[in-house]
């Protein structure tokens, strides 16, 4: 989590310096008038532009520390129930399935969702 507030506070506080750049808005070919005083919107936009492909790495690689972590606790879950072992876990399934229909009703709501 501390990764992501970092990670979001650095875009937000790169936007200033990407909306101050005159020599930037200069490459992508704005007038001088416009590179020195840029609308918003333009320098947001290209902001964007210029910052999804850093995004798409940094989003490749937090999803695979966060998957590694995943791997890492299922297999702390695994060794702990060949240690002591879960007693009766051979019916599981059917008292997962008895327990999500039971928050179900008590909740009054619906296991099925509109996601089409």
């Amino acid at each position: 989590m501390m990764l992501q507030q970092i990670h979001t506070l650095a875009l937000i506080g790169s936007f200033p310096a990407f909306l101050h750049s005159t020599p930037l808005l200069l490459s992508f070919n704005f007038p001088a008038a416009v590179a020195v005083h840029p609308p918003v919107i333009i320098a947001f936009t290209l902001y964007q532009s210029v910052i999804t492909p850093v995004e798409t790495i940094f989003v490749a690689s937090m999803n695979a520390v966060s998957r590694r972590f995943e791997f890492q606790a299922d297999q702390f879950a695994c060794q702990l129930n060949s240690k002591y072992g879960v007693p009766n876990s051979e019916g599981m399934g059917k008292r997962l399935g008895e327990a999500l229909i039971s928050i179900m009703v008590d909740n009054l709501a619906t296991l099925w969702t509109d996601s089409w």
